[in-house]
């Protein structure tokens, strides 16, 4: 004999322990199923936490805090759906209505009636899936544009997690490369991005949506870690520019859950999954660059470097601490200060043989061009762009172009300022960057005018226009018309 219980549009399989959800198979914790089972078999009914802790827990000694997680996470399997009704004090409720369906061999009939209906619905389901989320084609379906990986939220209740953050998203964002069709964006990228779309720590789904905008994403991963210590589990949502992917993974450490999210967004991306050496150097996995990176964004630049130097003393390897330090001194203009910063990122960069060095190229390009040294700074430009090639980054093969022609336009190489400026408009449309390609377009709108052709610079402007207005860019309004101001 089998038993089948329905509720809330799910089918729950006591046997296999399954939750069967729009036609796929949920696997969910022996614990959590335990206490789903508690609930479904007395529906309606008040059950207090001594006795959810006695059966589900007989085994073993714990806090009411791990029913709380445990009720946490089941609400999130039934997430949009009001399930369970806490009653403070006193226990809890499940509300929602509860269908039991029993089968034995003398009823075949009955069971083989009943399994043909829910597979009419599940093909009714998958249809509709298929109609609503057209994304969803083929697994090894190869995706362009880029690979948005969104800081992991942690709902661990202790301070041992507190890396998650920052630390889990590189973890998991180590796991890929970019290629000739497909950016994958580094934490720094994805918090910039963040900035851009005023996205807060604790965003909301409709907040993330605002990602698309801002970026040239094809898919967004957001993901949020729960569970105990041995005994994780990872939330994720992949959002694609026409649907969303739900799901969940579980395993005995951090590491385990990320890389099986790895495998899924690999699955779904038609990449392949970079194996991470072991003596790979995770610099986002300290609380310390977390606060730095926050201070940054608030533009308190001292007190960024205040921490990063506390957190440089423990971990003298890390090159982002490194690198951010250097931004910092760019923006608070100590120029020999930030220089100091990236000669030792570089240093670190060719010792731990990382994907490091365009950016540094590129940020000590910048050095100089602030210092007027524009000679020098085409020289870093040049090596920027060569290290770009070679890692397959497209967005600071783009910065370097970009910067290369305010450069060329600086000494009056207008035709030779203008190449370059189109070529970082291909660079970024290749990510499909809306923010990048609205910046080039301004100033090819600009050095096209110094040329001559008023109606091109004005077809250039409008482009600018158009895509800061459909993407809902405000933040760029204002350089948008100060260009305005230039070419009119």
């Amino acid at each position: 004999m089998s038993e089948l219980k329905e509720t809330c549009g799910r089918t729950i399989d006591l046997i296999k322990q399954q939750i069967i959800f729009n036609g796929e198979v949920i696997q969910v914790r022996p614990k959590t199923f335990q206490l789903l089972l508690q609930f479904i078999k007395n529906p309606q009914q008040l059950i207090t936490k001594k006795i959810l802790l006695e059966t589900v827990w007989d085994d073993v000694e714990v806090s009411e805090q791990v029913l709380f997680q445990t009720i946490r996470e089941l609400r999130g399997l039934f997430e949009g759906v009001d399930v369970i009704n806490t009653q403070p004090r006193k226990g809890y409720i499940w509300t929602a209505p509860v269908i039991t369906h029993t089968t034995t061999k003398n009823k075949y009939s009955t069971l083989k009636t009943k399994v043909s209906h829910l597979m009419l619905v599940v093909v009714i389901s998958f249809a509709a899936i298929i109609l609503l989320y057209s994304t969803f084609k083929a697994e090894s379906e190869t995706l362009n544009g880029s690979l948005v990986i969104l800081p992991v939220k942690s709902e661990m209740n202790d301070n041992i997690h507190n890396w998650v953050y920052l630390g889990a998203m590189e973890r998991l964002i180590s796991h890929f490369s970019s290629d000739e069709s497909f950016a994958v964006l580094s934490p720094e990228d994805v918090l910039q991005i963040m900035k851009e779309a005023n996205v807060r720590k604790s965003y909301t789904q409709k907040e993330l949506l605002k990602i698309f905008n801002v970026s040239g994403a094809n898919l967004v991963v957001e993901s949020t870690l729960s569970g105990f210590m041995n005994d994780y589990q990872l939330k994720y949502n992949l959002y694609f520019r026409e649907g969303v992917n739900r799901g969940i993974v579980f395993d005995s450490s951090v590491n385990g859950v990320i890389e099986k999210l790895a495998s899924i967004v690999a699955s779904k991306t038609g990449n392949s999954i970079e194996q991470i050496n072991e003596h790979y150097h995770f610099d986002f996995s300290n609380e310390l660059l977390l606060k730095a990176i926050e201070k940054k964004e608030h533009y308190e630049y001292k007190a960024s470097n205040d921490l990063l130097a506390a957190l440089l003393i423990e971990d003298n390897e890390n090159i982002v601490a490194h690198r951010t330090m250097a931004a910092n001194f760019i923006a608070l203009r100590m120029l020999d200060d930030a220089e100091n910063s990236l000669n030792q990122a570089h240093q670190l960069a060719i010792q731990l043989k990382t994907s490091e060095l365009p950016v540094i190229y590129y940020n000590r390009a910048v050095i100089d061009y602030l210092r007027n040294d524009l000679v020098k700074a085409l020289e870093k430009l040049s090596l920027t762009e060569e290290s770009a090639k070679k890692h397959n980054d497209w967005l600071y093969q783009a910065y370097s172009n970009e910067l290369k022609g305010k450069i060329l336009l600086n000494t009056g190489e207008l035709k030779l300022a203008k190449a370059s400026f189109v070529q970082a408009m291909e660079q970024y449309a290749v990510i499909q960057c809306p923010v990048g390609t609205s910046l080039v377009l301004m100033n090819l709108s600009y050095v096209t005018k110094l040329i001559g052709d008023d109606l091109l610079a004005s077809d250039y402007l409008q482009q600018a226009n158009k895509i800061i207005d459909q993407r809902e860019l405000t933040f760029l309004t204002d350089e948008l018309a100060r260009f305005k101001n230039k070419i009119l």
